[in-house]
């Protein structure tokens, strides 16, 4: 967790925003579809961005970095490769819908999935216009990812009809495809196209490479064509700009961005002419064209003067969080009754005043890093407000945080989230766990012992008069006790990953660390230490190795890190832990 400081003053230093990931991701994957070499400059390198290229290497296409914002991509001529595994694409939801469209060159079966959020957000209207094309066959999950793309590799349709009402990134990817298809291709539009500002990026992107689309009165006319290869500038992150430009408001502050481009292309850059309002409310924006500039919007109108209605946004219930929702919420924790949701619109009934009369609170980022990055603006103004799983900013803008500090903004990462730690009988869940909870000065919660207080004996004994079944009951109760708590080390049993509602409690306020080990080195710990009961009916060192064997898929999925250990002194270890810990969530 990140807590911001307000600062009386920002350091009169100038900044770099990072390339813009909607940019950079089209054309990475413009340029894996061309002949030649291209040099794309001024990318951006985040989490979202990470996922495409190493995509397209699964699909066979060279990518090799030059240097921290330069690529140079060897294009495959829209030959692409079959994978030779699933594609993980986490909740890049760009990198998911580009990439379900350009599966469909491939010869064969490509399989796409992603986190679970991703597999929760609307693909169907894409996937049902790619099955126009000769030779596709999509299998999804009622229509969410997880995706299997059958193609015969040579996709051709005269006309296509595709929705636009939920998202401009199934027209942009379609857009994409289509002049890599046998001949010209009539796109045709249902319903009113949201975010058209992006579809206009995807066009100029498109032509920069080569390929020049006409617009027709119901959609677009695309050539059959070979993209050429180039050398392509990403434009700044229009997104990013909108937390400085908002912050310059908040601030009365003028904060001096070195790559603002003259004129933007990025539809977010729309509301730089909004927040002039400011101190003053917006009155009523229609959001339809700046969806992610939205969050920015609605936590700077919170400090203005007068109501603020945000409207054609319903879009953003879809996102990596239902936005909507996550703002309403986050904002009421600062000031209860300051932002409501009406339908699909959203609320603010802003306060000029919040800086002195908002409290102090803990942010739910929801895993998004648009909330995270618009709520440290609250920040900036109101004491007391920290971020939870400020790490999530590395999905489009990795650096954010570093970036504020140059301008003097302080800020203190510190652990909110319970540590649990689970692994194997052996691992040193216990030990570790004690010097953990003494040098962050929590207190220690070890599963097994809050059962033998409980139960007033051993739990080996516990075991043979009452069977395994009744002791995970034990177990369960025990962890669902513990995760209720919060600044607490909680050692688990080996066995609690063995029920789905035992992580999903521990999950719910806690961070779960795997301590691995091998094998071999917890037999020997094991034997030396025989107090546990067996499952199999052979000596708890016997049966290590099979008992990994049957958990060891349920360890890896239910683990948020894993430690494998440099050090064999535990004063160490306990360290190691910490720096893992750190390392995910900050």
């Amino acid at each position: 967790m990140l807590e911001i400081f307000p600062p009386r003053r920002l350091l009169p230093k100038s900044i770099t925003l990072p390339g813009s990931k909607s940019i950079t991701n089209r054309a990475l994957l413009i340029a894996a579809l061309c002949e030649g070499k291209s040099l794309l400059t001024g990318v951006l390198q985040s989490e979202d961005t990470h996922f495409m290229r190493e995509a397209l290497r699964n699909f066979g296409v060279k990518i090799r970095e030059v240097n921290s914002t330069s690529f140079e991509v060897k294009g495959s001529g829209g030959d692409l490769q079959q994978p030779k595994q699933e594609i993980f694409l986490g909740n890049a939801g760009t990198a998911v819908r580009f990439l379900t469209a350009a599966s469909t060159l491939v010869k064969g079966e490509v399989k796409i999935k992603g986190v679970e959020r991703m597999h929760t957000r609307p693909i169907r209207d894409l996937t049902e216009a790619l099955q126009q094309l000769e030779g596709v066959k999509i299998k999804t999950n009622k229509g969410n990812p997880p995706l299997t793309i059958v193609s015969n590799g040579k996709p051709f349709a005269k006309k296509i009809r595709v929705k636009g009402n939920i998202s401009s990134q199934y027209v942009s990817a379609l857009l994409m495809l289509l002049p890599l298809a046998k001949g010209e291709t009539e796109l045709i539009l249902e319903g009113k196209l949201v975010s058209s500002g992006y579809t206009e990026i995807t066009l100029k992107v498109m032509e920069a490479f080569g390929v020049k689309v006409k617009k027709t009165k119901n959609g677009f006319l695309i050539p059959h064509a070979k993209y050429q290869a180039t050398k392509f500038a990403v434009e700044a992150d229009a997104s990013s700009a909108t937390y400085f430009w908002a912050a310059e408001k908040l601030l009365k502050q003028k904060i001096q961005i070195k790559n603002s481009p003259k004129q933007w292309i990025q539809p977010d850059a729309k509301t730089w002419k909004i927040m002039q309002q400011f101190p003053k409310s917006f009155g009523k924006v229609n959001g339809v064209e700046f969806p992610d500039a939205i969050p920015t919007l609605a936590v700077l109108a919170a400090f203005a003067r007068g109501e603020s209605c945000f409207t054609g946004i319903e879009n953003l219930r879809v996102k990596e969080c239902d936005r909507i929702h996550a703002i309403a919420t986050e904002l009421n924790k600062i000031q209860p009754g300051i932002a409501r949701e009406i339908g699909d619109d959203l609320v603010i009934r802003g306060n000029p005043k919040l800086a002195e009369a908002g409290k102090a609170t803990e942010i739910e980022t929801y895993s998004d890093h648009r909330i995270a990055m618009s709520f440290f603006l609250a920040g900036l103004r109101v004491k007391g407000i920290k971020i939870r799983n400020p790490k999530c900013v590395e999905k489009s803008f990795p650096n954010f945080f570093s970036v504020w500090e140059s301008l003097g903004v302080k800020t203190k990462l510190t652990f909110s989230r319970n540590i649990v730690l689970i692994g194997m009988r052996g691992s040193g869940k216990s030990s570790i766990g004690r010097r953990l909870a003494k040098k962050l000065n929590w207190k220690l919660i070890d599963l097994d012992k809050e059962i033998e207080k409980e139960m007033k004996i051993p739990i080996t004994e516990l075991v043979k008069l009452k069977g395994w079944e009744v002791f995970r009951n034990f177990e369960t109760r025990a962890a669902h006790a513990a995760a209720t708590q919060s600044k607490v080390v909680i050692a688990t049993g080996g066995g609690v990953i063995l029920r789905k509602e035992n992580i999903a409690a521990l999950k719910k306020n806690g961070v779960l660390v795997l301590l691995n080990a091998p094998i071999e080195e917890l037999k020997a710990r094991v034997a030396r230490k025989d107090t546990r009961p067996s499952l199999t009916g052979k000596t708890p060192a016997e049966e290590l190795e099979e008992i990994w064997q049957q958990r060891k898929k349920l360890y890896l999925s239910s683990a948020d890190t894993l430690v494998n250990f440099k050090s064999k002194i535990k004063r160490k270890k306990k360290n190691e832990v910490l720096e893992a810990v750190e390392k995910l969530i900050g």
